[in-house]
């Protein structure tokens, strides 16, 4: 029996309203809640991604007893929006000894602005409005930090209530927008046909629903013949190249088979993979012919926007 993921235990509802219907808090609470259950799968699982997307710059000078923290937005590992909308000036802890500290921010629960009659446990600061949105700044040690749940924004060391050292922001998590490449694979059996010294295999791709030209990695097999050696196999296939690359297909090239071989028939793999914009992830094209169950030749041709991997096809 398949078991049910941790984060749809609590059943989603639908929820609808009819003209003239009598709305009580809790039917408009229960609305927000669905959209931001919501919004944490979507971020959780779409996006894997938390941390830090704008400001929360975090400055103050050493021997400090407070640190300035601008506005900002953020995102927890659950989805959570933080959102800072003005500057905020947070104390530094008392401490005996010397001390390294993480200063973290979390979401504050809707329950805090409901019961919460005026500012002065808010935050760590006084005088903001209890009814802006805001999240809840608190110190850490590092071995209490919670990442995800806890957004880091400075690692500082304090003594006496004071900065012994300037903040150090390597502690920081940021958030990346996800970025994956298009990827398209296909497998088909063609007729080659003669171009002057070439033969010409074009492959159809337009399934793929490329929009830009991607680059195509290709591997071709022969079917076995007769009058065809395996060194006359692995001449063919070893010199294949792409060429004419388009985002609807493409021609693999190879050499003319000997005289009285016919027009050689061979199957045509090949995986297209369209460029991204953005913070693209790195290329690692071993891993990618492994997965894809490719043997990658050292026999490598490219032209502009086309890599052609070619392979014997019987020995």
């Amino acid at each position: 029996m398949n078991q049910t993921p941790r984060d749809l235990e609590i059943p989603f509802d639908r929820i609808t309203y009819r003209e003239g219907q009598l709305l009580a808090s809790r039917d408009l609470q229960d609305d927000i809640e669905r959209d931001q259950r919501l919004r944490g799968l979507h971020t959780s699982y779409l996006h894997q991604t938390w941390g830090i997307a704008l400001g929360f710059d975090v400055q103050a000078p050493v021997g400090s007893a407070s640190l300035r923290a601008g506005p900002g937005y953020a995102i927890d590992s659950s989805g959570h929006e933080l959102l800072l909308a003005e500057s905020l000036e947070i104390p530094v802890p008392v401490t005996q000894t010397e001390a390294a500290l993480v200063l973290v921010i979390n979401y504050q629960e809707d329950a805090a602005f409901r019961t919460r009659p005026g500012t002065g446990g808010v935050c760590l600061a006084d005088g903001l409005d209890p009814r802006k949105e805001r999240p809840v700044f608190t110190w850490r040690t590092v071995e209490q930090v919670d990442p995800g749940p806890d957004v880091p924004l400075v690692l500082v060391r304090v003594q006496n209530g004071a900065l012994v050292s300037a903040p150090e922001r390597a502690v920081r998590k940021h958030a990346a927008r996800s970025i994956r490449p298009h990827i398209g694979f296909g497998s088909d059996e063609i007729v080659s046909r003669a171009d002057g010294l070439l033969r010409k295999f074009d492959v159809n791709t337009a399934d793929a629903g490329f929009t830009r030209t991607p680059y195509y990695f290709a591997k071709l097999t022969l079917e076995e013949d007769p009058r065809l050696t395996a060194a006359m196999a692995a001449a063919l296939t070893a010199t294949a190249f792409v060429e004419a690359p388009s985002p609807v297909g493409f021609s693999l090239c190879t050499g003319l088979s000997p005289a009285g071989a016919g027009i050689p028939v061979a199957t045509v793999t090949w995986i297209g993979l369209e460029p991204v914009r953005g913070c693209e992830p790195l290329l690692n094209l071993q891993l990618l012919f492994n997965l894809a169950g490719l043997f990658l030749s050292p026999f490598i041709f490219a032209v502009p926007g086309s890599i052609a991997v070619s392979h014997g096809g019987f020995s």
